[in-house]
């Protein structure tokens, strides 16, 4: 998990404990969204996973960002071509753990691609048919 946070922190420009909390937020948005099995097995393949999740479960929202949520379902369009479905709620919780707007535009499909490294490709198909996280990820 920490090879997957630095490179994030690298590429994007954000702080590693931000980048490690992001993860989290974008592995629980997996966990709620793929089939238990499936879920399990994400959890199997990337050591650390349950603490990038416990790490995004105590993050407190920053106070400083209250119109964020407002614009989270327009950013989700435009990043994921207007397929957000389930996404702006990913787009919530990446704000939960600390990432402003053009951080998630940077941080989400670099997340993505990082994964498709560390997780069977049967996995990663589904993570694609979630809602508009297949648009990311097809940018992959």
């Amino acid at each position: 998990m920490d090879q997957i946070v630095n490179k994030l922190a690298e590429h994007t420009g954000i702080d590693a404990e931000t980048a490690h909390k992001a993860v989290g937020a974008v592995i629980a948005f997996l966990q709620e969204h793929l089939p238990a099995h499936l879920s399990s097995q994400l959890m199997n393949v990337l050591p650390g996973s349950e603490t990038a999740v416990s790490r995004y479960q105590a993050a407190e929202p920053d106070a400083g960002r209250g119109g964020l949520m407002g614009t989270v379902a327009g950013l989700a369009s435009s990043v994921l071509g207007g397929k957000a479905g389930d996404s702006s709620k990913l787009f919530e919780m990446l704000a939960k753990s600390g990432l402003d707007m053009g951080q998630v535009k940077a941080f989400l499909p670099k997340a993505l691609e990082l994964l498709k490294g560390h997780v069977p490709p049967e996995i990663f198909e589904k993570i694609k048919d979630i809602g508009g996280v297949g648009a990311a990820a097809e940018k992959v």
